[in-house]
Protein backbone atom coordinates (compact mmCIF):
# COMPACT_ATOMS: atom_id res chain seq x y z
CA UNK A 1 0.00 0.00 0.00
CA UNK A 2 1.62 3.21 -1.26
CA UNK A 3 1.64 6.66 0.89
CA UNK A 4 2.24 9.91 0.43
CA UNK A 5 6.20 10.00 0.71
CA UNK A 6 5.78 6.45 -1.99
CA UNK A 7 4.46 8.91 -4.30
CA UNK A 8 6.92 11.93 -3.26
CA UNK A 9 10.02 9.49 -4.66
CA UNK A 10 8.76 8.60 -7.87
CA UNK A 11 10.23 10.30 -11.04
CA UNK A 12 7.65 12.80 -12.64
CA UNK A 13 6.09 11.32 -15.17
CA UNK A 14 2.32 10.98 -16.22
CA UNK A 15 1.16 8.61 -13.70
CA UNK A 16 2.61 10.15 -11.05
CA UNK A 17 1.09 13.57 -12.36
CA UNK A 18 -2.75 12.02 -12.31
CA UNK A 19 -2.01 10.75 -9.32
CA UNK A 20 -1.09 13.78 -7.34
CA UNK A 21 -4.27 15.86 -9.09
CA UNK A 22 -6.66 13.07 -8.43
CA UNK A 23 -5.12 13.31 -4.35
CA UNK A 24 -5.29 16.72 -4.22
CA UNK A 25 -9.24 16.82 -5.72
CA UNK A 26 -10.85 14.43 -2.93
CA UNK A 27 -8.77 15.73 -0.19
CA UNK A 28 -7.34 19.79 0.66
CA UNK A 29 -5.14 18.57 3.54
CA UNK A 30 -1.96 16.12 2.10
CA UNK A 31 -0.07 13.15 3.38
CA UNK A 32 -3.10 11.55 5.15
CA UNK A 33 -2.64 7.95 3.29
CA UNK A 34 -6.59 7.45 4.51
CA UNK A 35 -7.60 9.71 1.06
CA UNK A 36 -5.30 7.52 -0.83
CA UNK A 37 -6.49 3.99 0.38
CA UNK A 38 -10.03 4.28 -0.64
CA UNK A 39 -12.47 6.15 -3.10
CA UNK A 40 -12.79 9.03 -1.36
CA UNK A 41 -16.00 10.04 -4.25
CA UNK A 42 -17.99 6.95 -3.45
CA UNK A 43 -17.98 7.36 0.73
CA UNK A 44 -18.80 11.40 -0.20
CA UNK A 45 -21.64 9.98 -2.17
CA UNK A 46 -22.54 7.74 0.13
CA UNK A 47 -23.07 10.44 2.73
CA UNK A 48 -24.94 12.67 0.24
CA UNK A 49 -27.12 10.07 -0.83
CA UNK A 50 -28.19 9.52 3.00
CA UNK A 51 -29.04 13.30 3.94
CA UNK A 52 -31.20 13.33 0.79
CA UNK A 53 -33.09 9.91 1.12
CA UNK A 54 -33.08 9.88 4.79
CA UNK A 55 -33.43 13.69 6.36
CA UNK A 56 -35.57 15.58 5.73
CA UNK A 57 -35.40 18.59 3.51
CA UNK A 58 -34.94 20.82 6.00
CA UNK A 59 -33.17 20.62 9.74
CA UNK A 60 -32.31 22.75 12.63
CA UNK A 61 -29.44 22.40 13.50
CA UNK A 62 -28.19 22.12 17.54
CA UNK A 63 -27.75 23.81 19.38
CA UNK A 64 -27.34 26.90 17.25
CA UNK A 65 -31.07 26.89 16.44
CA UNK A 66 -30.30 27.75 12.69
CA UNK A 67 -31.94 26.54 9.56
CA UNK A 68 -30.26 24.38 6.99
CA UNK A 69 -31.22 22.97 3.54
CA UNK A 70 -29.73 19.01 2.88
CA UNK A 71 -27.09 20.78 0.68
CA UNK A 72 -25.46 22.74 3.77
CA UNK A 73 -26.16 19.48 5.87
CA UNK A 74 -24.10 17.68 3.19
CA UNK A 75 -21.05 20.28 3.32
CA UNK A 76 -21.59 20.36 6.95
CA UNK A 77 -20.92 16.20 7.59
CA UNK A 78 -18.45 16.43 4.67
CA UNK A 79 -16.09 18.18 6.48
CA UNK A 80 -16.80 16.39 9.47
CA UNK A 81 -16.13 13.11 7.82
CA UNK A 82 -12.94 14.19 6.55
CA UNK A 83 -11.86 15.18 10.03
CA UNK A 84 -13.13 12.35 11.30
CA UNK A 85 -10.93 9.21 8.72
CA UNK A 86 -8.21 11.64 9.44
CA UNK A 87 -8.02 11.05 13.28
CA UNK A 88 -8.96 7.53 12.44
CA UNK A 89 -6.07 6.98 10.10
CA UNK A 90 -3.54 9.05 12.77
CA UNK A 91 -5.01 6.27 15.47
CA UNK A 92 -3.95 3.90 12.24
CA UNK A 93 -7.50 1.77 12.78
CA UNK A 94 -8.23 1.56 8.84
CA UNK A 95 -7.04 -1.45 7.72
CA UNK A 96 -8.23 -1.18 3.98
CA UNK A 97 -11.06 0.51 1.97
CA UNK A 98 -13.70 -2.41 3.26
CA UNK A 99 -12.89 -0.88 7.16
CA UNK A 100 -12.78 2.31 5.68
CA UNK A 101 -16.15 2.35 3.91
CA UNK A 102 -17.61 0.65 7.59
CA UNK A 103 -15.83 3.65 9.41
CA UNK A 104 -18.03 5.94 7.25
CA UNK A 105 -21.67 4.00 7.99
CA UNK A 106 -20.62 4.54 11.43
CA UNK A 107 -19.73 7.61 10.76
CA UNK A 108 -23.29 8.56 8.79
CA UNK A 109 -25.13 6.40 11.70
CA UNK A 110 -23.81 8.34 14.62
CA UNK A 111 -23.77 11.96 12.82
CA UNK A 112 -26.74 12.01 10.93
CA UNK A 113 -29.39 11.38 13.53
CA UNK A 114 -32.18 13.99 14.34
CA UNK A 115 -34.73 14.26 16.52
CA UNK A 116 -38.48 14.85 15.64
CA UNK A 117 -41.20 16.86 17.46
CA UNK A 118 -44.66 15.43 17.51
CA UNK A 119 -47.07 18.20 18.94
CA UNK A 120 -50.47 20.07 18.55
CA UNK A 121 -50.58 23.40 17.09
CA UNK A 122 -51.31 26.10 19.54
CA UNK A 123 -50.81 30.23 19.55
CA UNK A 124 -47.80 31.99 18.39
CA UNK A 125 -46.33 29.22 16.31
CA UNK A 126 -42.81 30.23 14.40
CA UNK A 127 -43.16 29.91 10.61
CA UNK A 128 -40.35 28.86 8.10
CA UNK A 129 -39.91 32.42 7.28
CA UNK A 130 -39.71 33.22 10.83
CA UNK A 131 -37.02 30.99 11.04
CA UNK A 132 -35.19 32.03 8.07
CA UNK A 133 -35.05 35.53 9.24
CA UNK A 134 -34.58 34.88 12.50
CA UNK A 135 -37.54 37.25 13.63
CA UNK A 136 -40.36 36.88 16.12
CA UNK A 137 -38.13 34.47 18.20
CA UNK A 138 -40.43 34.98 21.35
CA UNK A 139 -44.10 34.12 22.86
CA UNK A 140 -45.41 30.55 23.26
CA UNK A 141 -44.38 29.34 19.53
CA UNK A 142 -40.63 29.78 20.06
CA UNK A 143 -40.14 28.54 23.45
CA UNK A 144 -41.76 25.73 22.51
CA UNK A 145 -38.51 25.38 19.81
CA UNK A 146 -36.01 26.30 22.31
CA UNK A 147 -37.66 23.41 24.76
CA UNK A 148 -37.34 20.92 22.02
CA UNK A 149 -34.03 21.52 20.60
CA UNK A 150 -32.42 21.85 24.02
CA UNK A 151 -33.97 18.12 25.13
CA UNK A 152 -32.73 16.95 21.68
CA UNK A 153 -29.53 18.03 21.68
CA UNK A 154 -28.47 17.45 25.66
CA UNK A 155 -30.44 14.46 26.76
CA UNK A 156 -29.92 12.87 23.21
CA UNK A 157 -26.74 14.24 21.63
CA UNK A 158 -28.16 14.66 18.39
CA UNK A 159 -27.02 17.95 16.26
CA UNK A 160 -30.26 18.06 14.09
CA UNK A 161 -33.72 18.58 15.16
CA UNK A 162 -36.93 18.52 12.79
CA UNK A 163 -40.41 20.56 13.69
CA UNK A 164 -43.35 21.17 11.17
CA UNK A 165 -44.06 24.83 11.76
CA UNK A 166 -40.61 25.97 10.83
CA UNK A 167 -38.95 23.37 8.54
CA UNK A 168 -41.77 23.21 5.61
CA UNK A 169 -41.79 25.87 3.61
CA UNK A 170 -45.54 26.25 2.86
CA UNK A 171 -44.65 29.04 0.09
CA UNK A 172 -43.57 26.27 -1.88
CA UNK A 173 -46.02 23.59 -3.01
CA UNK A 174 -43.66 21.49 -4.61
CA UNK A 175 -41.53 21.54 -0.90
CA UNK A 176 -44.89 21.13 0.82
CA UNK A 177 -45.68 18.43 -1.21
CA UNK A 178 -42.88 16.44 -0.80
CA UNK A 179 -42.99 17.24 3.12
CA UNK A 180 -46.37 15.43 3.57
CA UNK A 181 -45.64 12.23 0.97
CA UNK A 182 -42.49 11.87 3.15
CA UNK A 183 -43.13 12.80 6.82
CA UNK A 184 -44.41 9.27 7.76
CA UNK A 185 -40.76 7.71 6.47
CA UNK A 186 -39.16 10.83 8.09
CA UNK A 187 -40.98 10.40 11.42
CA UNK A 188 -39.46 6.36 11.13
CA UNK A 189 -36.06 7.42 10.31
CA UNK A 190 -35.68 10.12 13.43
CA UNK A 191 -33.27 8.74 16.02
CA UNK A 192 -36.04 10.00 18.74
CA UNK A 193 -39.56 11.20 18.23
CA UNK A 194 -40.36 14.11 21.33
CA UNK A 195 -43.96 14.68 21.75
CA UNK A 196 -45.20 17.08 23.33
CA UNK A 197 -48.36 16.70 25.36
CA UNK A 198 -49.16 20.61 26.14
CA UNK A 199 -52.48 19.98 27.96
CA UNK A 200 -50.78 16.83 30.43
CA UNK A 201 -49.22 18.07 33.69
CA UNK A 202 -49.24 14.43 35.26
CA UNK A 203 -49.99 10.94 33.63
CA UNK A 204 -53.80 11.48 34.67
CA UNK A 205 -54.44 14.12 32.21
CA UNK A 206 -52.67 11.88 29.03
CA UNK A 207 -56.03 10.47 27.86
CA UNK A 208 -57.63 13.53 27.35
CA UNK A 209 -54.85 15.50 25.80
CA UNK A 210 -55.97 17.18 22.61
CA UNK A 211 -52.60 15.70 20.93
CA UNK A 212 -55.04 11.93 20.80
CA UNK A 213 -57.48 13.86 18.89
CA UNK A 214 -55.77 15.15 15.67
CA UNK A 215 -54.99 13.29 12.50
CA UNK A 216 -51.67 13.96 12.14
CA UNK A 217 -50.32 12.51 14.84
CA UNK A 218 -51.52 9.02 14.46
CA UNK A 219 -48.66 8.60 12.48
CA UNK A 220 -46.67 10.74 14.53
CA UNK A 221 -47.11 7.68 17.37
CA UNK A 222 -46.76 4.73 15.18
CA UNK A 223 -44.16 5.72 13.01
CA UNK A 224 -40.94 6.15 15.08
CA UNK A 225 -38.78 3.56 16.61
CA UNK A 226 -38.13 5.63 19.73
CA UNK A 227 -40.83 7.77 21.06
CA UNK A 228 -40.42 9.77 24.42
CA UNK A 229 -43.95 11.99 25.99
CA UNK A 230 -43.37 15.38 28.16
CA UNK A 231 -45.58 17.35 29.51
CA UNK A 232 -46.99 20.80 29.64
CA UNK A 233 -43.45 22.33 31.37
CA UNK A 234 -41.55 19.83 29.10
CA UNK A 235 -40.46 17.63 31.95
CA UNK A 236 -40.64 13.68 31.10
CA UNK A 237 -44.26 11.89 32.03
CA UNK A 238 -42.53 8.81 32.82
CA UNK A 239 -39.00 8.45 34.78
CA UNK A 240 -36.55 6.16 34.77
CA UNK A 241 -35.15 4.12 31.43
CA UNK A 242 -36.41 5.60 28.59
CA UNK A 243 -39.17 3.77 26.52
CA UNK A 244 -38.56 2.16 22.78
CA UNK A 245 -40.90 0.76 21.13
CA UNK A 246 -37.72 -0.99 19.04
CA UNK A 247 -36.66 -3.70 20.43
CA UNK A 248 -33.09 -2.24 22.35
CA UNK A 249 -31.93 -3.27 25.88
CA UNK A 250 -33.77 -1.08 28.42
CA UNK A 251 -37.08 -2.20 26.29
CA UNK A 252 -36.37 -5.87 26.40
CA UNK A 253 -35.17 -6.17 29.90
CA UNK A 254 -38.33 -4.41 31.27
CA UNK A 255 -40.47 -6.38 29.02
CA UNK A 256 -39.25 -9.69 30.61
CA UNK A 257 -39.28 -8.37 33.76
CA UNK A 258 -42.61 -7.66 34.28
CA UNK A 259 -42.19 -4.09 33.76
CA UNK A 260 -43.77 -1.50 31.65
CA UNK A 261 -43.85 1.95 31.06
CA UNK A 262 -46.96 2.90 33.10
CA UNK A 263 -47.93 5.30 30.48
CA UNK A 264 -48.37 2.72 27.38
CA UNK A 265 -51.63 1.09 28.22
CA UNK A 266 -52.78 5.00 28.69
CA UNK A 267 -51.76 5.65 25.08
CA UNK A 268 -52.96 2.70 24.12
CA UNK A 269 -56.86 3.32 25.24
CA UNK A 270 -56.55 7.10 24.53
CA UNK A 271 -55.30 6.69 21.19
CA UNK A 272 -57.74 3.83 20.26
CA UNK A 273 -54.60 1.43 18.82
CA UNK A 274 -53.77 -2.15 20.05
CA UNK A 275 -51.08 -2.11 23.06
CA UNK A 276 -49.62 -4.91 20.96
CA UNK A 277 -48.95 -2.48 17.80
CA UNK A 278 -47.89 -0.05 19.97
CA UNK A 279 -45.69 -1.77 22.38
CA UNK A 280 -44.07 -5.10 20.98
CA UNK A 281 -42.62 -3.37 17.25
CA UNK A 282 -42.35 -0.41 15.29
CA UNK A 283 -45.69 0.16 12.87
CA UNK A 284 -44.68 -1.14 9.49
CA UNK A 285 -47.44 0.22 7.06
CA UNK A 286 -49.92 -3.20 5.51
CA UNK A 287 -52.53 -2.87 2.72
CA UNK A 288 -53.61 -6.43 3.88
CA UNK A 289 -55.02 -4.76 6.90
CA UNK A 290 -57.44 -1.87 5.78
CA UNK A 291 -60.34 -1.40 8.64
CA UNK A 292 -58.15 -1.20 11.29
CA UNK A 293 -56.23 1.69 10.49
CA UNK A 294 -58.77 3.25 9.21
CA UNK A 295 -60.56 3.11 12.25
CA UNK A 296 -57.84 4.12 14.46
CA UNK A 297 -58.38 7.66 11.82
CA UNK A 298 -62.09 8.32 11.73
CA UNK A 299 -62.38 9.91 15.13
CA UNK A 300 -59.23 12.37 14.57
CA UNK A 301 -59.97 15.72 12.83
CA UNK A 302 -57.81 17.48 10.85
CA UNK A 303 -58.15 21.08 10.04
CA UNK A 304 -58.02 20.99 6.20
CA UNK A 305 -60.71 17.99 4.94
CA UNK A 306 -58.31 16.61 2.76
CA UNK A 307 -55.58 16.09 5.59
CA UNK A 308 -57.71 13.53 6.97
CA UNK A 309 -56.74 11.28 3.75
CA UNK A 310 -53.25 12.70 3.22
CA UNK A 311 -51.85 11.74 6.99
CA UNK A 312 -53.19 8.28 6.25
CA UNK A 313 -50.65 7.53 2.93
CA UNK A 314 -47.75 6.71 5.38
CA UNK A 315 -50.04 4.07 7.17
CA UNK A 316 -50.73 2.06 3.79
CA UNK A 317 -47.42 2.91 2.47
CA UNK A 318 -48.53 4.33 -0.47
CA UNK A 319 -48.42 7.72 -2.09
CA UNK A 320 -50.90 10.36 -3.63
CA UNK A 321 -50.40 14.12 -4.80
CA UNK A 322 -51.23 16.58 -2.79
CA UNK A 323 -54.08 19.08 -3.76
CA UNK A 324 -55.90 21.37 -1.19
CA UNK A 325 -59.12 22.50 -2.38
CA UNK A 326 -60.09 19.10 -4.05
CA UNK A 327 -62.27 18.14 -0.90
CA UNK A 328 -61.87 15.52 1.51
CA UNK A 329 -64.21 13.05 -0.27
CA UNK A 330 -61.99 13.11 -3.69
CA UNK A 331 -59.06 12.99 -1.64
CA UNK A 332 -60.12 9.77 0.27
CA UNK A 333 -61.21 8.27 -3.07
CA UNK A 334 -58.10 8.78 -4.14
CA UNK A 335 -56.34 7.21 -1.37
CA UNK A 336 -58.36 4.67 -1.93
CA UNK A 337 -57.73 4.30 -5.75
CA UNK A 338 -54.11 4.12 -4.68
CA UNK A 339 -54.62 1.42 -1.86
CA UNK A 340 -56.54 -0.75 -4.35
CA UNK A 341 -53.76 -0.79 -6.90
CA UNK A 342 -51.29 -2.49 -4.49
CA UNK A 343 -53.70 -4.99 -2.67
CA UNK A 344 -56.09 -7.64 -3.28
CA UNK A 345 -57.40 -7.55 0.39
CA UNK A 346 -61.10 -8.67 1.16
CA UNK A 347 -60.73 -5.98 3.85
CA UNK A 348 -60.87 -3.18 1.91
CA UNK A 349 -64.50 -3.97 1.07
CA UNK A 350 -65.57 -3.91 4.80
CA UNK A 351 -67.62 -0.72 5.40
CA UNK A 352 -70.65 0.50 5.95
CA UNK A 353 -72.35 3.94 5.29
CA UNK A 354 -72.34 6.36 2.33
CA UNK A 355 -70.25 6.14 -0.53
CA UNK A 356 -68.60 8.37 -2.26
CA UNK A 357 -70.20 10.87 -4.22
CA UNK A 358 -71.38 9.88 -7.75
CA UNK A 359 -69.74 13.00 -9.05
CA UNK A 360 -66.38 12.18 -7.95
CA UNK A 361 -67.13 8.18 -9.08
CA UNK A 362 -70.30 6.19 -9.96
CA UNK A 363 -68.85 3.19 -7.85
CA UNK A 364 -70.64 2.08 -4.57
CA UNK A 365 -68.28 0.40 -3.80
CA UNK A 366 -65.97 3.35 -2.55
CA UNK A 367 -66.41 4.42 0.96
CA UNK A 368 -67.03 8.37 1.36
CA UNK A 369 -64.66 8.58 4.82
CA UNK A 370 -62.78 6.50 6.70
CA UNK A 371 -66.07 6.79 8.88
CA UNK A 372 -67.78 4.08 7.30
CA UNK A 373 -65.00 0.99 8.55
CA UNK A 374 -65.86 2.31 12.20
CA UNK A 375 -68.44 -0.43 12.85
CA UNK A 376 -67.11 -3.18 11.08
CA UNK A 377 -64.83 -6.51 11.56
CA UNK A 378 -61.51 -6.94 9.77
CA UNK A 379 -61.83 -10.56 8.24
CA UNK A 380 -58.49 -11.93 9.39
CA UNK A 381 -57.76 -13.84 6.51
CA UNK A 382 -57.69 -11.71 3.44
CA UNK A 383 -58.64 -14.57 1.17
CA UNK A 384 -58.82 -18.42 2.22
CA UNK A 385 -56.10 -20.26 0.97
CA UNK A 386 -55.97 -24.33 1.00
CA UNK A 387 -53.22 -26.78 -1.27
CA UNK A 388 -56.08 -27.24 -3.40
CA UNK A 389 -54.35 -28.89 -6.65
CA UNK A 390 -57.90 -27.48 -8.08
CA UNK A 391 -56.95 -23.93 -7.45
CA UNK A 392 -57.80 -21.34 -9.87
CA UNK A 393 -57.21 -17.82 -10.26
CA UNK A 394 -59.60 -15.00 -9.21
CA UNK A 395 -59.68 -11.90 -10.80
CA UNK A 396 -58.59 -8.70 -8.64
CA UNK A 397 -60.91 -5.91 -8.35
CA UNK A 398 -60.49 -3.43 -10.64
CA UNK A 399 -61.77 -0.05 -10.78
CA UNK A 400 -63.23 0.97 -14.31
CA UNK A 401 -65.53 3.89 -15.04
CA UNK A 402 -68.84 1.60 -14.99
CA UNK A 403 -67.79 0.59 -11.31
CA UNK A 404 -65.74 -1.66 -9.43
CA UNK A 405 -65.37 -4.65 -11.67
CA UNK A 406 -65.32 -7.86 -8.99
CA UNK A 407 -65.85 -11.32 -9.47
CA UNK A 408 -68.25 -12.20 -7.11
CA UNK A 409 -70.29 -15.70 -5.66
CA UNK A 410 -74.46 -14.37 -6.09
CA UNK A 411 -76.45 -16.25 -3.47
CA UNK A 412 -80.25 -16.01 -3.11
CA UNK A 413 -82.03 -13.98 -0.50
CA UNK A 414 -85.83 -13.85 0.66
CA UNK A 415 -86.63 -11.20 3.12
CA UNK A 416 -88.21 -12.83 6.02
CA UNK A 417 -90.60 -9.68 6.63
CA UNK A 418 -91.76 -6.28 5.16
CA UNK A 419 -89.06 -4.10 5.32
CA UNK A 420 -89.60 -1.31 8.40
CA UNK A 421 -89.30 1.90 7.13
CA UNK A 422 -87.83 4.54 9.71
CA UNK A 423 -86.74 7.90 8.30
CA UNK A 424 -85.39 6.03 4.80
CA UNK A 425 -84.10 3.11 6.73
CA UNK A 426 -84.98 0.05 6.50
CA UNK A 427 -84.38 -3.00 8.99
CA UNK A 428 -85.49 -6.40 8.41
CA UNK A 429 -85.00 -10.51 8.45
CA UNK A 430 -83.24 -12.61 5.10
CA UNK A 431 -83.26 -16.32 4.91
CA UNK A 432 -80.11 -16.79 2.96
CA UNK A 433 -79.36 -19.91 1.21
CA UNK A 434 -75.62 -20.41 2.31
CA UNK A 435 -75.59 -18.34 5.97
CA UNK A 436 -76.02 -20.79 9.32
CA UNK A 437 -78.74 -18.30 10.88
CA UNK A 438 -81.02 -15.66 9.23
CA UNK A 439 -79.27 -12.38 8.18
CA UNK A 440 -79.95 -9.10 10.17
CA UNK A 441 -80.03 -6.44 7.89
CA UNK A 442 -80.77 -2.43 8.33
CA UNK A 443 -80.03 -0.25 5.31
CA UNK A 444 -81.20 3.32 3.67
CA UNK A 445 -81.88 4.62 0.50
CA UNK A 446 -80.67 7.53 -1.32
CA UNK A 447 -82.97 9.73 -3.28
CA UNK A 448 -83.86 8.22 -7.07
CA UNK A 449 -83.11 4.52 -5.32
CA UNK A 450 -86.99 2.92 -5.43
CA UNK A 451 -88.63 2.32 -8.59
CA UNK A 452 -91.38 4.45 -10.19
CA UNK A 453 -93.69 1.34 -11.59
CA UNK A 454 -96.05 0.30 -10.07
CA UNK A 455 -96.03 -3.23 -8.63
CA UNK A 456 -92.29 -3.55 -8.81
CA UNK A 457 -90.99 -6.03 -6.11
CA UNK A 458 -87.28 -6.07 -6.49
CA UNK A 459 -85.53 -9.38 -6.20
CA UNK A 460 -82.22 -9.28 -4.12
CA UNK A 461 -79.14 -11.53 -3.96
CA UNK A 462 -75.89 -11.42 -1.26
CA UNK A 463 -72.94 -11.20 -3.01
CA UNK A 464 -69.66 -12.52 -1.56
CA UNK A 465 -66.48 -11.12 -2.70
CA UNK A 466 -64.11 -12.92 -0.74
CA UNK A 467 -64.51 -16.43 -2.16
CA UNK A 468 -62.17 -19.11 -2.47
CA UNK A 469 -59.23 -19.38 -5.40
CA UNK A 470 -60.28 -22.89 -5.94
CA UNK A 471 -63.15 -24.96 -7.67
CA UNK A 472 -65.00 -25.38 -4.46
CA UNK A 473 -65.54 -21.16 -3.59
CA UNK A 474 -67.56 -20.93 -0.96
CA UNK A 475 -65.68 -19.51 2.33
CA UNK A 476 -66.37 -20.42 6.03
CA UNK A 477 -66.54 -16.89 6.65
CA UNK A 478 -68.28 -14.63 3.93
CA UNK A 479 -68.18 -10.87 3.40
CA UNK A 480 -70.56 -9.93 1.80
CA UNK A 481 -73.20 -6.82 0.20
CA UNK A 482 -77.32 -6.80 -0.56
CA UNK A 483 -77.75 -6.66 -4.56
CA UNK A 484 -81.02 -5.84 -5.56
CA UNK A 485 -82.82 -4.89 -8.91
CA UNK A 486 -85.71 -4.29 -10.25
CA UNK A 487 -88.16 -6.68 -12.39
CA UNK A 488 -88.50 -4.78 -15.92
CA UNK A 489 -83.79 -4.58 -15.52
CA UNK A 490 -83.48 -8.33 -15.90
CA UNK A 491 -82.50 -8.43 -19.80
CA UNK A 492 -80.45 -5.85 -19.11
CA UNK A 493 -76.29 -6.29 -19.47
CA UNK A 494 -74.74 -7.77 -15.91
CA UNK A 495 -73.98 -4.69 -14.38
CA UNK A 496 -77.77 -3.81 -13.68
CA UNK A 497 -77.42 -5.27 -10.06
CA UNK A 498 -77.29 -2.37 -8.14
CA UNK A 499 -75.74 -2.12 -4.29
CA UNK A 500 -77.64 -1.26 -1.15
CA UNK A 501 -75.86 0.86 1.08
CA UNK A 502 -75.86 -1.01 4.44
CA UNK A 503 -76.69 1.68 7.66
CA UNK A 504 -73.78 0.41 10.39
CA UNK A 505 -72.47 -2.57 9.57
CA UNK A 506 -71.13 -4.67 6.91
CA UNK A 507 -72.59 -8.22 6.02
CA UNK A 508 -70.90 -11.07 7.21
CA UNK A 509 -71.67 -14.58 8.30
CA UNK A 510 -70.80 -17.91 8.81
CA UNK A 511 -71.30 -20.46 6.15
CA UNK A 512 -73.48 -24.16 6.00
CA UNK A 513 -70.21 -26.35 6.56
CA UNK A 514 -72.12 -28.99 4.22
CA UNK A 515 -72.10 -26.40 0.72
CA UNK A 516 -68.23 -25.10 1.71
CA UNK A 517 -67.31 -28.45 -0.11
CA UNK A 518 -69.67 -27.36 -3.04
CA UNK A 519 -68.21 -26.75 -6.73
CA UNK A 520 -68.82 -24.81 -9.02
CA UNK A 521 -71.10 -26.80 -10.64
CA UNK A 522 -73.17 -28.15 -7.56
CA UNK A 523 -73.68 -24.69 -6.45
CA UNK A 524 -75.56 -23.50 -9.57
CA UNK A 525 -78.56 -26.28 -8.69
CA UNK A 526 -78.62 -23.78 -5.43
CA UNK A 527 -79.15 -20.97 -8.01
CA UNK A 528 -75.82 -20.43 -6.59
CA UNK A 529 -73.41 -18.59 -9.43
CA UNK A 530 -70.10 -16.55 -9.96
CA UNK A 531 -70.34 -13.49 -11.79
CA UNK A 532 -68.13 -10.84 -12.99
CA UNK A 533 -70.20 -7.68 -11.93
CA UNK A 534 -69.67 -3.74 -12.18
CA UNK A 535 -70.66 -2.43 -8.92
Amino acid sequence: MLGSSAVDHRSPGPQATASVKISNEISSVKDHSIVTRFDYDKCQSKLREFVYREMPMNVIKLPEMKLMERAAVVDYLSTKLEEYLRNQDSAENVVGSSTAHNLVDNFIKENGRFAILSHTWGKEELSYKDMRKQRNLCGQGYEKLKNFCTISHTDYGVEFGWMDTVCIDKSSSVELDESIRSMFAWYQESYVCIVHLAGSRTLADVAHDRWFTRGWTLQELLAPTRIRFYGTDWHPLVSGPRYDKGWDLDTWLAFNRGRESPILPIVSEAAGVDLRVIRLKPFRPDTNVVSTPMKWIARRNTTRGEDKAYCMMGLFGVSISIAYGEGAQRAFFRLFEAILKVSNSPDLFSWAGEPVNQIIHPSRMIPSSAKCYLNTAWLETAIEWTADENAVAVEPATLTSLGMRMTMLLVPVELRMTPRNSSMVFSTEAECTLSKQDLQLSWFTLPGETSSWPGDRPEYRVAIWNIKPTTRPVPSHAAAVLLRRWPRARNRERYTWHRVLMQTSAITFDTKEGLQSKTVDELKDLSITIETLYL
